[in-house]
Parts: C-alpha cells; sequence; structure tokens
C-alpha cells in the first residue's frame, strides 16, 4: 500500500470517529514536518526550543482541530499540517522573542 492509498484509509477511519488513526496518520508526515521546524526556526531559538516538541504541539493541534480539516473540501492533509506547523512555529517565535526582547 503507497502513502498516499494509506493516509486515504487513515482519513477515512478517522472521519469516521476512529480518531486513534491519527497518530499513525501523522507518523507518516513527521520527519517532513520536523525538518521544515528545523529549517525556519529562527537561529537565536534553536538552543532553547527543540524541534520535537514543536512537532508535538503540532499534532496536540491538529488532534484538537482534526473536524476543521474535514470541512475544507479537496484541501491535502499534509498541507494542512503544513499550516498548523507554521502557525505553531509563529507562536514559538512570539513567545520567544518577545521575551527576550521584555527582558
Amino acid at each position: 500500500m503507497s502513502d498516499s492509498t494509506s493516509a486515504e484509509s487513515l482519513l477515512n477511519r478517522i472521519e469516521s470517529g476512529h480518531t486513534e488513526a491519527l497518530v499513525e496518520l501523522f507518523s507518516l508526515y513527521r520527519s517532513r514536518l520536523k525538518a521544515m521546524v528545523r529549517f525556519r526556526m529562527d537561529a537565536r531559538l534553536v538552543s532553547r526550543v527543540d524541534a520535537s516538541d514543536v512537532i508535538q504541539d503540532v499534532y496536540i493541534d491538529a488532534h484538537n482541530r482534526i473536524r476543521h480539516f474535514f470541512r475544507k473540501e479537496g484541501m491535502s492533509f499534509y498541507i494542512w499540517l503544513r499550516q498548523l506547523t507554521e502557525q505553531r512555529l509563529i507562536d514559538v517565535h512570539r513567545q520567544h522573542l518577545l521575551t527576550e526582547k521584555r527582558n
């Protein structure tokens, strides 16, 4: 079974109420998302924020918002995860860099 077939099958399971399939589906994209976080993270944060922690937060965001994904017809699950990851990175940058400026 290819990744796209597997992803489609997992999405169908999630939409049917089997939310535990999200773990397996997310794992298909984890390494790509982690590479994205490492590439886009501000150099000042690399020593303070671990990319794995950011990805864990993205998983929690995805779990909490999965129903929003199903309302967006035709959207790729990976693209949706990238959007969540970008938003999480913005939040991390704001949290850490604004704190740094205040200090």
